[in-house]
């Protein structure tokens, strides 16, 4: 709990805020003091409308029958997150690119080229050798994005596996 609260005080620094600590009877409770309010409020609204939109795509998955598992959301995730970005490249837009960091903040943290390797490097010390290459690339990426997806670019994945 201790941990969040820091974590919490730092992004209310980094976004301009100013922590204040209230007490309401018993309770003590941590407000921000906001300097400009009508941002706040666009910020609130962009992360609306994107948790809106999610929603709305998980539910269509599921009333299409489709299970909505935690891999299944973050193949969403990674989607949505892709058109954002695509949609940055053809305009640069402050509630675009707070809806982007809203989809972000849902998904896995994004594994080092290191982790990467080191984990491609423990799939394939599994796997028999004397499989083909080809096929020996093709089960270590499948293995890899079962165990981490979304936790790292396929094309890197796949340069590095080449690598190995």
């Amino acid at each position: 709990m201790e941990d969040l609260r820091k974590r919490l005080d730092n992004f209310l620094k980094e976004q301009g805020y100013s922590p204040i600590d209230v007490t309401m009877g018993e309770k003590k409770i941590r407000i921000a003091r906001v300097e400009d309010p009508k941002a706040v409020y666009a910020e609130f609204e962009a992360i609306k409308q994107e948790l809106v939109r999610l929603n709305g795509g998980i539910t269509t998955a599921e009333k299409s029958g489709k299970e909505m598992n935690d891999a299944e959301v973050t193949k969403l995730l990674i989607k949505t997150k892709k058109g954002l970005q695509e949609s940055l490249t053809l305009r640069e837009d402050p509630t675009i690119r707070q809806e982007l960091e809203v989809v972000e903040s849902y998904l896995p943290k994004a594994m080092s080229r290191e982790e990467i390797h080191y984990q491609c490097r423990q799939i394939m010390a599994g796997m028999p050798k004397e499989l083909p290459d080809a096929a020996r690339i093709g089960k270590t990426m499948g293995e890899f994005n079962k165990r981490f997806p979304g936790q790292a670019d396929p094309k890197e994945v796949m340069n590095i596996i080449k690598m190995l």
